[in-house]
């Protein structure tokens, strides 16, 4: 959802997603799953969902990405949960950013 959003098509050829891992395995940052996009073999986007809130950061351009269609997962997410909602300093914080843009709209899709 995010990747289209920032308008990227994985059905394109060249662009997909991976899962980011340390060395060892283990996520990057801890209590988030971690996934790159990826166009043409060059990482553009780093994206880390926390897992237990449902918020995606891109952690490169440290953006708290607020899309319509993310926040229904976000709130389907809390439910699962049972969790509730931390503000965007904590996860600033979390992802070593200093602080986060947040983003309520994506762009068109590129080819």
């Amino acid at each position: 959802m995010a990747a289209m959003d920032d308008g990227f098509d994985v059905r394109t050829a060249g662009v997909y997603l991976d899962e980011l891992r340390t060395r060892d395995g283990k996520e990057p940052i801890p209590g988030y799953a971690s996934i790159g996009l990826y166009k043409g073999g060059r990482m553009v986007h780093a994206y880390a969902i926390r897992i237990e809130t449902g918020d995606v950061v891109d952690t490169q351009s440290c953006r708290l990405l607020r899309y319509p269609n993310l926040l229904g997962f976000k709130t389907e997410t809390l439910r699962g949960f049972g969790t509730h909602s931390v503000n965007a300093d904590v996860v600033a914080k979390e992802v070593g950013c200093d602080s986060l843009s947040v983003v309520r709209s994506g762009t068109s899709l590129k080819k």
